[in-house]
């Protein structure tokens, strides 16, 4: 080979190694995660361990689910998220949270990133030491920021950008309408979830100021009764919530394995039937759909719409839930909802 050709096939093969760093799948790029951690993840990250299911949702309206090796224990317990993942059943599952994290299962997976909660900073530090990990916030941080931090980190930026700018939208078109109703016009209003105590068993709770929830209510319009809790969820007192006396109370749609509360079972509560919603029948189930609507999520949207219409039914007398639900099905998880698909949804 002569000297010539030596020096013009090794320019060919530098220029070839140079695109395929900048375009190709050894590209990287550096993000700061919710832990304040810089960190270099591929461009385009083709194998995804997802392993918190608010992280799981965001990948699968990114269009990214064919990506996801592992995720969360919890999503496949989703029967919404079988529906819209046909493939749930071939990917590995993962216990999340302050527990020990699979380090060994997750490694064998060779995966570009995994995805966590900052939440559990533990379980973060313990998997960085044999993958990439990302960081992001559901408690603290709004779902605009987790969704911008996710879908930056598995380079679906044009996606990010339409659902933020879909988030936004939507909830400007309450926020406009809720922000200019006084104070004093507001509903008192109670967000009910019950937590565990660290003896067993369950408390009747509700959510302090720092909880997502006080943001929901308070953007539906209405007045959080533990909006002077600098917490996340507070233990109720029965006495002070029966002098609070709420005008409406929500709920959070049970969890795999539980029941849903009736305004029947509020009845016959020796404490929450002595409020006077129950005797209204101001008690409603928040929807449930691929993920609960009343948290951190993208689905939240549909939360805010729903506590906004059951605040003010007169007011937004023209919002049509059923025709939100659908759209944002149709939208972002490419799946079109039948009549008795979207009622089950507002209806848990």
């Amino acid at each position: 080979m002569s000297k010539v050709r030596k020096t013009v096939l090794l320019s060919i093969l530098f220029m070839s190694g140079c695109l395929a760093a900048m375009t190709g799948q050894n590209a990287t790029k550096t993000v700061v995660d919710h832990l304040s951690r810089s960190v270099e993840v591929k461009t385009s990250p083709m194998r995804i361990v997802s392993l918190h299911p608010i992280a799981t949702q965001i990948i699968y309206i990114l269009d990214a689910q064919d990506r996801l090796v592992a995720f969360d224990n919890l999503t496949p317990t989703r029967p919404w998220a079988r529906k819209i993942d046909p493939k749930w059943a071939s990917r590995k599952a993962f216990p999340f949270g302050d527990g020990a994290p699979n380090v060994e299962g997750i490694a064998a997976l060779k995966p570009d990133i995994v995805i966590c909660g900052a939440y559990y900073p533990a379980e973060a530090e313990q998997i960085a030491k044999v993958a990439t990990v990302i960081a992001f916030d559901f408690h603290l941080r709004g779902t605009v920021e987790a969704v911008a931090l996710i879908g930056s980190a598995i380079g679906k930026e044009k996606e990010t950008k339409e659902l933020i700018a879909y988030i936004e939208e939507k909830t400007n078109a309450i926020a406009s309408v809720t922000g200019s109703i006084p104070r004093d016009k507001r509903p008192t209003t109670m967000y009910e979830t019950y937590q565990s105590l660290s003896g067993g068993g369950f408390a009747l709770s509700t959510c302090g100021n720092k909880a997502y929830q006080h943001g929901l209510i308070e953007k539906a319009g209405g007045i959080n009764i533990g909006e002077n809790y600098p917490v996340i969820w507070q233990v109720l007192n029965n006495e002070e919530l029966l002098k609070w006396d709420p005008d409406v109370m929500f709920m959070r749609p049970p969890v795999e394995g539980q029941k849903s509360m009736t305004l029947d079972d509020l009845r016959k509560d020796p404490v929450l039937g002595k409020l006077t919603l129950v005797e209204r029948g101001k008690y409603y189930l928040m929807p449930d759909g691929e993920f609960s609507s009343s948290v951190n999520a993208p689905e939240g949207i549909i939360g805010l719409m729903f506590m906004a219409k059951k605040l003010y039914p007169d007011v937004f007398a023209g919002l049509s839930l059923e025709d939100e639900v659908r759209e944002f099905y149709a939208k972002w998880y490419r799946y079109k909802l039948s009549d008795r698909d979207t009622s089950s949804i507002l209806n848990p």
